[in-house]
């Protein structure tokens, strides 16, 4: 039966993630979390150009197995002019080739190129559209005044969103509620933090010393709360976004079997979101990988 989680795929194409322990996967083994991936019900990939060898990946999977039928969303390349209509549909050919075949959706991977929609990005998009090549579009935003911008696009359906624990800027406001009124998918990537929220704090202490008393609180928590780091930080972003599409990355076959069952599980409620306030003020600096400067 197919979940609601997207299978994150930056780790098949590149060494990806704070925590990441295996590297670069090899294409067989990239294979192997595609294909458990769809076996345990995924149905959605989440790409990019910028992702390395990602797209290739995808697209070599695809051919090898045609009757995979996964809903492939991948972005903009960051580099591309948004208001040359040559560059954005070279861009996005380009995506349809690396991946095998025409895509589901298509994000814009920096959120200021939403500037460009109404001075010809939207109509390189509709081209783009017209040929077969995607059926939808949505961007990628970092910050609650990029999402409230984004809720104005009637031609944007998916708005991609970091939250977690660590992360609960997007619960001010009524965000998440007026994207649902406005008919918006919610794709919400960093449910980990990019593995942050699940290592231990002296691992931590090693990149990022500024960290380690949040992770300390944060372990306590899970402990009073008799789950694991990774139950509860899915089980938060479930409680919260229920509707929403987790993008979980996975590294080995295990890690995808062991995300698809907590996808499953039932989110958090009462002690367990009121546990979750503790970390409603957690500064920039921790959960915004941009300014990671000190992690090596």
């Amino acid at each position: 039966m197919e979940i609601k989680m997207a299978l994150g795929a930056a780790q098949l194409g590149m060494t990806y993630g704070i925590a990441n322990k295996t590297g670069l996967p090899d294409e067989l083994t990239a294979d192997a979390i595609l294909r458990t991936a769809h076996d345990a019900g995924v149905r959605w990939i989440d790409t990019a150009a910028a992702y390395g060898a990602s797209e290739e990946r995808i697209g070599g999977f695809r051919d090898r197995n045609p009757g995979s039928g996964f809903e492939i969303v991948t972005k903009l390349a960051g580099e591309v002019s948004s208001e040359s209509e040559d560059e954005v549909i070279r861009s996005v050919e380009g995506s349809r080739i690396r991946l095998g075949g025409p895509f589901r959706a298509l994000l814009l991977h920096k959120a200021e190129q939403m500037h460009s929609l109404r001075r010809g990005l939207a109509s390189s998009l509709e081209r783009c559209r017209d040929s077969g090549w995607v059926r939808e579009f949505g961007v990628s935003v970092y910050t609650p005044d990029e999402f409230k911008f984004a809720l104005g696009f009637p031609e944007l359906s998916i708005i991609q969103v970091p939250l977690n624990v660590f992360d609960q800027r997007w619960l001010q406001d009524g965000l998440l509620a007026a994207a649902e009124s406005a008919g918006k998918r919610l794709l919400i990537r960093s449910v980990f933090l990019q593995g942050l929220l699940l290592m231990e704090p002296d691992e931590a202490e090693r990149r990022h010393p500024l960290v380690v008393e949040w992770l300390k609180t944060w372990r306590a928590t899970c402990t009073a709360l008799n789950r694991t780091p990774a139950e509860v930080a899915v089980g938060f972003v479930r409680a919260v976004a229920p509707g929403a599409m987790l993008i979980l990355g996975c590294e080995t076959r295990e890690q995808v079997n062991l995300n698809a069952a907590l996808v499953r599980a039932q989110g958090l409620s009462g002690a367990g979101m009121d546990a979750m306030r503790a970390f409603a003020d957690v500064p920039a600096a921790i959960y915004d990988p941009r300014l990671w400067e000190t992690f090596k």
